[in-house]
């Protein structure tokens, strides 16, 4: 699969649509813990959506030898709030997240850039 590339909208929206959508029902601290909380239920999905770049790093093997078809590792970059992030997703033959191996947050575009290309 070849670098994706595109110019973002504004992933910042994530977390202030789930705050400001929440709010009303059970208040503003309250909201900012349920969006922390779904976000970390729906992670891969969500840096999925927040990636500004993907980069193929090869195919998916399990440790238990399930032998699901076509899962590949795929390395992504985004920002979510206000930190960058680079994490290695899972996806599976259609392109569809189907889990998450890890991610690590930056405050810095050049740290997360450097993180990105260099991941295996």
């Amino acid at each position: 699969m070849p670098t994706r590339s595109y110019v973002p909208e504004h992933h910042d929206r994530i977390v202030s649509t789930l705050v400001r959508g929440l709010a009303g029902t059970v208040g503003t601290a309250a909201a900012t813990v349920l969006a922390a909380r779904f976000l970390e239920a729906e992670e891969a999905d969500v840096l999925w959506e927040a990636r500004l770049a993907e980069r193929w790093i090869g195919r998916y093997e399990s440790l238990d030898g399930d032998p699901k078809a076509d899962l590949d590792r795929l390395a992504i970059i985004g920002k979510l709030a206000s930190d960058w992030f680079v994490a290695i997703v899972i996806v599976d033959g259609e392109g569809h997240p189907d889990g998450l191996i890890g991610r690590r947050r930056f405050s810095d575009f050049s740290e997360a850039r450097r993180a990105f290309n260099e991941a295996h």
